[in-house]
């Protein structure tokens, strides 16, 4: 191994090592709730369009009032002694934001991804909300391809990148995947099957012990399809069409 390459290497183990002390120290870090999480929603222009930047600015933090609203009704469900669980607050609009991580290339792109990431993170003004939980709300504007469902969230740090769309008609869409990256801030794991999409029984039911199982009347939010037939699952269209499960419950500690 020439000495250049051994620098290049050791500079990516020196940026690999804070990461995996941190995500070290966040893993069994969760919630709690003895105190309501801020969340801080923070919308961005991703397609820099003139639809999007209208939109944005008609935004303020009642726009979000539906999921904040939802997750209170479903720690009730749970008896999560605490009312409301998450406040949900607008942020700034954000003149740049971070990429959604890359759907192909190798480790060392997506290393440099987490890297930056985290890098852009550490750099972002929070002092007006100073959120425990930060979402980049990425808005495009409509078109007739529909709303692309592509968003991540985690929980080291608490921080979700969520696509968006503009209009009304894709706002009870929006609130799913929004509610969806929410929960995953706070350690809930996806309950569906990565390569089918179909939701895991019976952890990704809402309603395992129904009979008859199908079709279920609801989805479970970790899993986003509602199952109609044992191959079958229908993408819940609204929160309405939600619920939180004893699996993601426990996870997130709102139950023992």
């Amino acid at each position: 191994m020439t000495r250049a390459k051994q620098l290049r290497v050791l500079l990516l183990l020196l940026l690999l090592f804070p990461l995996v002390i941190l995500a070290f120290w966040e893993r069994d870090q969760r919630p709690d709730w003895s105190e309501t999480l801020i969340v801080g929603v923070y919308p961005y222009n991703a397609d820099g369009s003139t639809e999007v930047r209208r939109w944005l600015e008609s935004l303020n933090s009642a726009h979000y009032d539906p999921v904040e609203y939802w997750l209170a009704r479903q720690a009730g469900r749970h008896r999560l002694p605490l009312d409301p669980p998450f406040v949900i607050r607008k942020g700034p609009v954000l003149q740049r934001a971070p990429p959604l991580p890359p759907s192909r290339g190798g480790y060392w792109r997506k290393l440099k991804w987490a890297v930056n990431l985290r890098w852009w993170y550490w750099q972002l003004d929070i002092r007006e909300l100073n959120p425990d939980i930060v979402i980049v709300a990425r808005y495009s504007a409509q078109n007739g391809q529909g709303l692309d469902l592509h968003s991540i969230g985690m929980s080291s740090p608490r921080l979700g990148l969520i696509s968006q769309s503009t209009g009304e008609n894709a706002q009870d869409l929006n609130q799913v995947i929004l509610a969806h990256e929410l929960l995953h801030t706070v350690n809930a794991r996806d309950l569906y099957n990565s390569a089918t999409g179909l939701p895991k029984f019976p952890e990704g039911y809402a309603q395992p012990g129904r009979t008859p199982r199908f079709p279920q009347p609801v989805a479970e939010i970790m899993a986003g399809r509602i199952p109609v037939k044992p191959d079958m699952a229908q993408q819940a269209q609204s929160l309405q069409q939600c619920q939180i499960g004893r699996q993601t419950a426990r996870e997130i500690g709102w139950l023992q």
